[in-house]
């Protein structure tokens, strides 16, 4: 790093000082999974029943923190967190945009991105944010590296299948995003149609024993079982736009059901997804209209980000201008996309970016929330800055 990104690095430092010193705590489902950890050991669970509810890398990683570091470990978690963020999105930069990311135009887009509050407060907590966000920018600045190449190395691709099997067991939609590279280098000219069944094979066999140990210990060959916990929270009758964490609704209880109360019902997971998935199907056969008029709504929500119910955004009234800029940075967005395919129609950045960006729009309309736009964010503003900065190096004094 040259001397502008030491400073910069200083003041992370310094606000990520300011972070830990507020209180961290366990939120949401990892307090149970880490309570299941005191009690059963390292069998992985969530309210006590065996779980695949969603992909265990980050699960585990907590339980060896607090297992390593003693009773700073939430701090210390933090801090690892902080720093795998910095490191990734500056490895971003520097393949992206090479000499240029010494500009004066490119520092401040780095800056903007690494300060941005709502990633800095995803960071800054008990999340397995602050990792989907580092392995999504290692991901795309690998594929891209190579995507660029004359000559694809082996070390390349084995980087690339060790973040590949990371995002696996840290976002079960990760699977989806490895499909989607794998289209992308087959337009791009990377790769045959014999290599694209190859690698959709090894992605597949990268979580075949996860799978497994479903099948065994839950009785389902499945990867995850959020899936229909989330259809159902994001499709039922009393679905509020207005309220971020919605919760699944039973016409057959007349009440909303949420995770603990299902756990309560059932002894298995595996019968509580089948009761979840009938929830779901039921729905859309009774109400076909509702269904299509809430997934219009979410689509919406996900391309406006107009989220006045979720505390983070509401609490300081800002969330009507968050909203207007994220629609700016996603019309900036299509009309880079659209300039690269001008330019050049087999572009990986074209094919990536967008499958991306159609990934986030309509993947997410399942549940939208806040942060699932943060995944992306930071590869968005790159690529517009890509796109439209072709000014020649004006470097801050190094």
């Amino acid at each position: 790093m040259k001397k502008i990104y030491y400073l910069i690095f200083s003041i992370y430092l310094v606000i990520s000082i300011y972070f830990l010193k507020k209180e961290i705590s366990l939120e949401y489902e990892w307090i149970f999974i880490m309570k299941d950890f005191a009690k059963y050991g390292w069998e992985y669970r969530l309210y006590g029943m065996y779980s695949a509810y969603m992909p265990p890398f980050y699960s585990y990683f907590l339980l060896i923190s607090s297992k390593v570091f003693g009773s700073n470990w939430l701090t210390v978690v933090c801090c690892i967190q902080g720093l795998t963020v910095f490191f990734s999105l500056f490895s971003f930069f520097k393949v992206l945009f090479e000499e240029k990311r010494f500009s004066v135009v490119i520092v401040l887009a780095f800056c903007s991105i690494l300060f941005f509050p709502p990633i800095l407060i995803g960071v800054y907590k008990i999340s397995s944010f602050a990792f989907s966000l580092s392995v999504m920018l290692l991901f795309f600045t690998i594929l891209y590296k190579i995507s660029k190449s004359k000559i694809v190395y082996n070390k390349q691709w084995g980087i690339l299948a060790i973040l590949s099997i990371v995002g696996l067991y840290l976002r079960y939609e990760f699977i989806f995003i490895i499909s989607l590279s794998i289209f992308a280098f087959y337009i791009n000219k990377r790769i045959s149609v014999k290599k694209m069944i190859l690698l959709g094979a090894m992605a597949l066999m990268a979580y075949f024993p996860w799978c497994l140990r479903n099948y065994y210990m839950i009785g389902k060959f499945a990867y995850s079982t959020s899936y229909n916990f989330n259809f159902a929270k994001g499709y039922n009758e009393k679905y509020d736009p207005y309220i971020t964490f919605n919760n699944p609704y039973s016409p057959q209880l007349k009440k909303i059901v949420t995770n603990k109360m299902l756990s309560e019902m059932f002894t298995n997971e595996k019968d509580m997804d089948e009761y979840l998935g009938n929830l779901n199907h039921d729905f859309i056969m009774n109400n076909p209209k509702l269904f299509i008029k809430l997934t219009a709504t979410k689509f919406l929500i996900n391309f406006t980000q107009y989220f006045p119910g979720y505390e983070g955004i509401n609490r300081y009234k800002i969330y009507i201008f968050y909203s207007w800029y994220m629609m700016a940075v996603q019309v900036l967005l299509i009309l880079s996309l659209r300039k690269i395919y001008l330019t050049n129609k087999r572009s990986f950045l074209l094919y990536m970016t967008g499958g991306l960006y159609l990934f986030f729009l309509f993947f997410y309309i399942i549940a939208p929330l806040p942060r699932y736009i943060l995944l992306f964010y930071p590869i968005f503003i790159a690529v517009i800055l890509k796109t439209y900065y072709r000014k020649n190096i004006n470097s801050i004094n190094k």
